[in-house]
């Protein structure tokens, strides 16, 4: 029983508690909006705390192996989230240790069940299981693979033993919670309190794509990531007037450059309708490439990124060294610093926390 369940107990002892003390202890407790600074503050903690283990681990010599699974019983089926969880395990990959990423996919979260069928739940698995196949050097060193949770159980008895071993967020892992939302944090606190890291060994850019066979525009060309999606979130779509008004401001300020909209297969047919009613000059990602891996590729190809509540996508340029002007509002990542998200942000790198905007707002322009 949490300290929140122990407190609601005791109350509920004391004449009137349940009907008159408890509401008002409630009300009081959200009107103060104690919950969230609450929440906040756990989440600040465990990142500080589990950061300080994962470096602590990383500069052990006794630590051999480390341990990161990704259980979709409680992660979220997410692009973006999952490719947080896999930078965390680059990391890891900076200090020559072996590295286990475990996908479990025997269940998922109710959204996903709700809003995915099986196919597509099977279609995700099968293309994110890429990511790291391809972002971690997959060899006799990294052990991806996707896995049950009954066979995860026997997995962590074995590891839980052996004094070599570091296993990621164990406690969370270990009761199904997920911890993608501290991954990105946790980055940044690592790179930022160790300068010894080569940062380019671990920032991405298109020679960590290298070994995908894609097509790519022959003239020069920028990245602008579109979200459309009928599954979730859908007030972070992209308006058709922001198409427009966005499409107009960069073509002043990349007259040389061809546009490349980035997005998934429903995001492109939707706005490749509009652009062609209103003679828009557009390329398409999906001409290009059919997957996560293809598109972040075409954006580490181009000269810049732009993206407007964009999806997790925008999280490949933000790991890399190349200009970007995006306009979101972090929903599990803290800002560092005045138009930063992260600690490695060149002044090229614009991140602005808000919902609305357009490209000269980012004063990015190359």
């Amino acid at each position: 029983m949490n300290y929140k369940n122990r407190i609601q107990r005791n109350i509920e002892k004391l004449p009137f508690g349940s009907k008159v003390i408890l509401p008002c202890v409630k009300y009081i407790y959200n009107s103060l909006n104690i919950r969230s600074k609450y929440n906040a503050y756990y989440k600040k903690t465990t990142e500080s705390k589990e950061a300080k283990e994962i470096l602590k681990a990383c500069k052990s010599d006794q630590i051999k192996e480390i341990v990161v699974i990704y259980d979709l019983y409680s992660s979220a089926p997410t692009y973006g989230d999952f490719f947080y969880v896999v930078m965390l395990s680059r990391f890891f990959t900076l200090f020559n240790k072996k590295i286990h990423l475990w996908i479990v996919d025997s269940e998922f979260r109710q959204d996903a069940v709700a809003s995915l069928s099986v196919n597509e739940r099977l279609e995700f698995v099968r293309s994110i299981i890429e990511i790291p196949q391809i972002l971690l050097n997959s060899g006799e060193t990294v052990d991806i693979k996707t896995v049950t949770w009954t066979q995860v159980t026997s997995l962590l008895s074995h590891y839980q033993n052996q004094d070599s071993a570091f296993i990621c967020f164990e406690n969370m892992v270990t009761h199904r919670k997920s911890f993608y939302q501290y991954s990105f944090n946790i980055i940044n606190m690592l790179l930022k309190f160790s300068p010894e890291i080569d940062r380019e060994q671990f920032l991405l850019s298109a020679d960590s794509f290298r070994t995908l066979n894609i097509d790519k525009p022959t003239n020069r060309y920028i990245t602008w990531s579109l979200r459309f999606t009928n599954k979730w979130d859908c007030k972070r779509n992209l308006t058709e007037d922001e198409f427009v008004l966005i499409y107009d401001s960069l073509k002043r300020i990349f007259p040389e450059h061809k546009i490349m909209a980035v997005s998934d297969e429903t995001g492109c047919a939707y706005f490749k309708e509009i652009s062609n009613n209103k003679n828009m000059e557009l390329l398409y990602s999906k001409d290009f490439s059919q997957s996560f891996l293809g598109d972040s590729a075409l954006i580490l190809y181009s000269d810049y990124f732009f993206t407007v509540r964009g999806g997790g996508i925008s999280s490949i340029p933000m790991f890399s060294k190349m200009p970007y002007g995006i306009i979101a509002k972090s929903i599990h990542e803290t800002v560092t610093h005045h138009r930063k998200i992260t600690s490695w942000s060149t002044e090229n790198q614009v991140f602005i926390f808000s919902d609305r905007g357009l490209p000269e707002d980012v004063l990015c322009s190359q």
